[in-house]
This record gives structure tokens, C-alpha cells and sequence, in this order.
């Protein structure tokens, strides 16, 4: 089976209700995905732009999945579709978001403590989640995740390149897909 018979076929399950086959579409596509994302748009690994994209892809993709029809076109084509109008709306936000000049002052209100109680439970299920994976790979993805830092600050701060960063960072969600902590 072609990978985007099996891709449409995957996609008519998960319409069907079976939830493992979204985790088999989602690793089936997703690299090709991220490159495409990577390549067309001209993003880095290093700005996280491309994986945020892809998150957002997902989401769609899993709250629309009734809307797809295979007598219109492969699910592959359908959920590049997706990404690309995920893509355009994050250029979009880009471009709309003022540039600051390097000296301008930014507010940061302190977090509260129902923020901060709620990133210790994120990053408690982490570890738990992440328990058996490399120290590494763990304090990238909270480093990543509950932190929400950019893979070249991850980089810097660990003094690896970007790329290994990346790597970490998307073995850490695939494992953390697997239970369902990350869509």
C-alpha cells in the first residue's frame, strides 16, 4: 500500500473512531510535514516557527477529521492543506506583531500562582512521563514545553546545536504522545 493510500486509509479510521490510527497518521506524515513546512517556508529549527505550525496542524486536523472526504483527494494532500493555511495564519500573525526596538522596555507581569501551580503538574507528569528517556531529552522538552523557550536558548543553555535540540525535543513528544500528554 502507497504511503498515501495508507495515509487515507488511517484518516478513514480515525473518522471511525479508532484513536491509535491518529497516532499512526501522525507519525506517518509528520516528518514529511515538518520538512515540507521547513523548506517552503524558509523556517529553522532554531525558531520553533515550523513545530508550532505542526501543533496547530494537528489539532486541526483532529478537529476536523469528520469534514475529510477521500472521493475528493488523498488525506496526505488534505492535511498538507491544513498545515499550509496554519502556516499563512502564523505569517500572518507575524507580520501583524509591532517590532520592538532592542532597548524598548517589555512587561512581564510575574505569573501567578495558579500559573505556577499549574506548570508544576505539567512538568511533574513530564518527568513521570519521561522517566525512562535521557536526562537530556527530559530537560529539553520542560525546558521546551513548560518553559516555553526557543530551541536556540535550549541550545545555548545545554551547549548543543539547535539540531540536537530539536531531536530531543521531538523524541520527547513522541513519547509523550504515546500517552496522550501532547497532541
Amino acid at each position: 500500500m502507497s504511503e498515501s493510500h495508507l495515509a487515507t486509509d488511517l484518516l478513514g479510521r480515525v473518522q471511525r473512531g479508532e484513536g491509535e490510527a491518529f497516532g499512526a497518521l501522525v507519525r506517518l506524515l509528520e516528518p514529511v510535514l515538518l520538512g515540507l513546512l521547513r523548506k517552503r517556508l524558509g523556517w529553522s529549527v532554531a525558531d520553533g516557527q515550523a513545530d508550532d505550525v505542526l501543533q496547530e496542524t494537528w489539532l486541526r486536523v483532529w478537529s476536523r477529521r469528520g469534514r475529510f472526504d477521500p472521493a475528493l483527494g488523498a488525506a496526505a494532500a488534505w492535511v498538507w492543506t491544513i498545515a499550509r493555511n496554519c502556516a499563512l495564519d502564523a505569517g500572518r500573525r507575524r507580520a501583524a506583531r509591532p517590532a520592538r526596538a532592542l532597548d524598548e522596555e517589555v512587561l512581564d507581569p510575574a505569573p501567578g500562582p495558579e500559573t505556577e501551580v499549574a506548570a508544576q503538574e505539567i512538568a511533574a507528569r513530564l518527568a513521570r512521563t519521561l522517566r525512562r528517556e535521557d536526562v537530556r531529552v527530559r530537560r529539553a522538552c520542560e525546558l521546551r514545553l513548560v518553559n516555553g523557550m526557543t530551541y536556540a536558548a535550549i541550545a545555548q543553555e545545554m551547549g548543543v546545536a539547535c539540531g540536537t535540540v530539536a531531536k530531543w525535543v521531538n523524541t520527547g513528544r513522541e513519547r509523550l504522545r504515546t500517552v496522550a500528554l501532547v497532541p
